[in-house]
């Protein structure tokens, strides 16, 4: 009995993020559930190599899971957490699944706002269990409107296609309409909570929609992000996307960060959460790189 009293003192006062790594055989290596699209765990697994994490050896890594709705993640996260040791959750719809999901697992997340979100009380300190990046501040969002009406500037009515399920949504709304009030344009937003959604407003979009449209960083369009480019490109409509990375899919301009920037923030995440860090008491990073790019080829059109 005073061998057992003394083992759960070790474990109170040790106040180690995951209880997991405490109890288990010490010979057991820690293992980390995604919950993101399929394209984004490479860049994770590249950043977890750079902190010196080899899968099979040190780290076990569980497939990226991500799904055409909210019911899906909250399912996804749901099975993570029975056998993961860390959960890291892109965006903020897949934030708030696994924050959802669990209170003790550490979650590391990359949200658009995180203290908006709920996920977060403040950024210096989270307090709950997760913490992360928060990768596109909403003045930063405001900028892809002037920028693409500077580029095109017939432009009198830009549409913007967001996700209404997203917890930071309204935010990114307010600024756009504000954003599109300060530069005398009209806004038409379009709206998908899943992939046939986005889909089915592709498939509708036209120059009689807008004069040009605007890709938020909803991290499930990066699952379609050549289907969505093309579709835009077909409707004739000159666009700005989020991520560096849609660049390479010929579209007009992207402003934001890079995909790998922001898996090499979360990762350097883990090894601290690991080492018995409290997601709680670790600031959330804000990334402060943001590259505009703009495809002359497509400009000249």
């Amino acid at each position: 009995m005073r061998r057992l009293r003394t083992v759960l003192l070790l474990i109170a006062v040790l106040g180690v993020a995951s209880p997991r790594l405490l109890l288990a055989d010490q010979t057991r290596i820690p293992s980390i559930g995604i919950l993101a699209p399929a394209p984004l765990e490479t860049a994770l697994r590249d950043a977890l190599q750079d902190f010196g994490y080899v899968e099979g050896k040190n780290i076990s890594i569980r497939p990226a899971r991500f799904g055409d709705s909210i019911q899906a993640l909250q399912g996804y996260a749901t099975e993570l957490k029975s056998d993961v040791d860390v959960i890291v959750a892109i965006g903020s719809p897949a934030a708030r699944a696994a924050m959802s999901a669990t209170t003790i697992i550490p979650v590391i997340f990359a949200s658009g706002n995180p203290v908006a979100a709920g996920f977060a009380q403040t950024l210096a300190r989270p307090g709950h269990n997760g913490t992360g990046v928060s990768v596109f501040p909403y003045e930063m969002y405001a900028k892809c409107f002037e920028f693409l009406r500077q580029v095109v500037s017939r432009a009198r009515r830009i549409a913007t296609i967001g996700n209404p399920s997203n917890p930071v949504s309204r935010q990114v709304d307010d600024v756009g309409r504000a954003a599109v009030h300060t530069i005398g344009v009209q806004i038409a937003e379009i709206k998908a909570n899943n992939v046939n959604e986005l889909k089915a407003a592709l498939h509708e979009i036209s120059r009689k929609t807008a004069d040009a449209v605007i890709v938020s960083g909803e991290v499930f369009s990066l699952d379609h992000k050549r289907e969505l480019a093309e579709s835009i490109s077909r409707a004739g409509l000159p666009s700005c996307f989020a991520y560096r990375e849609y660049h390479e899919e010929r579209v007009l301009m992207t402003y934001g960060p890079s995909i790998k920037d922001m898996m090499r923030y979360g990762a350097s995440y883990v090894p601290k959460v690991l080492g018995g860090a409290k997601p709680g008491e670790l600031p959330v990073e804000q990334l402060s790189k943001y590259e505009l790019i703009v495809d002359l080829r497509i400009a000249d059109l």
